[in-house]
């Protein structure tokens, strides 16, 4: 994936765009969610939702959810199955209790565990701290 802007001249290592990159959020085949918080007061939630919506009798993917925790970078996996269309929503501290804090990133799979190319899923998180009256919320990122 190339950022490329219309108005600059192409650039020499060959990228020519006709029209500017719209922004990097877009489908992908792994999301980054740079952050959970599952600490007492805080509550983060992460989405993942599977844009394939053309033909919704067509195949389901796996989503693996792979928490790593930010003192002993432990990890913690769960997988998921999303139909076409569909969106999956959770709160951390439930879908992972081990962990306190850290990051998160998911992943289409095959039903072999293996990553595969599955460029239609895209992501959220929120992260919401009512000790500190603070939230936020940030896109999944595509990599």
């Amino acid at each position: 994936y190339f950022y490329c802007f219309a108005d600059v001249p192409p650039d020499p290592t060959g990228c020519e765009c006709l029209s500017p990159s719209p922004h990097y959020r877009q489908p992908g085949s792994l999301l980054i969610y740079p952050e959970f918080d599952n600490r007492a007061g805080a509550v983060t939630i992460l989405t993942v939702t599977n844009t394939e919506c053309v033909d919704t009798s067509g195949e389901n993917v796996d989503v693996e959810f792979v928490y790593i925790n930010k003192d002993d970078c432990e990890e913690t996996n769960k997988t998921i199955t999303l139909t076409p269309c569909d969106t999956f929503t959770v709160i951390s501290n439930v879908h992972n209790p081990q962990n306190d804090q850290g990051y998160v990133y998911a992943f289409a799979k095959n039903e072999a565990g293996e990553p595969i190319v599955w460029n239609y899923l895209v992501g959220s998180l929120l992260v919401v701290n009512g000790l500190e009256t603070f939230d936020y919320g940030l896109p999944g990122s595509r990599q």
